[in-house]
């Protein structure tokens, strides 16, 4: 008997046939030219999914995109959370986040302009 709920989780956005490695040398066709690899910082905030020493492959995050489970690179300041839930209210579409290892989520609403990339992989 499983305990534990399901939770959502990231969006698939890679296809499987998609990547090659080879050479030493990671590919990843059809994805479009903001793939960039960050090195992730030591807040604590995303232990154990992320740690520092990782590094995050990211792609710019398109809003109409991201649903509940992915994780993203917010702006001003750079904050790396998950989104918990996408909603909408008087002022437009919001995203509300929190860090894996937090025990809150985050009390402010994230809005379109404020997304930077949606995390793709880890690196570990």
């Amino acid at each position: 008997m499983c305990w534990t709920r399901e939770k959502p989780g990231p969006k698939n956005r890679i296809a499987r046939d998609a990547v090659s490695f080879a050479g030493g040398t990671l590919s990843v066709r059809d994805l479009d030219s903001s793939l960039q690899v960050m090195d992730v910082q030591d807040t604590n905030s995303m232990d154990p999914t992320l740690d520092a020493g990782n590094k995050i492959l990211v792609m710019k995050a398109r809003p109409d995109d991201i649903q509940a489970g992915d994780i993203v690179v917010f702006a001003n300041p750079y904050i790396l959370h998950r989104i918990t839930k996408v909603g909408s209210d008087g002022q437009g579409r919001y995203f509300q986040s929190k860090g894996d290892n937090n025990l809150f989520g985050d009390s402010y609403r994230w809005r379109d302009h404020d997304l930077m990339f949606v995390v793709l992989g880890v690196l570990y």
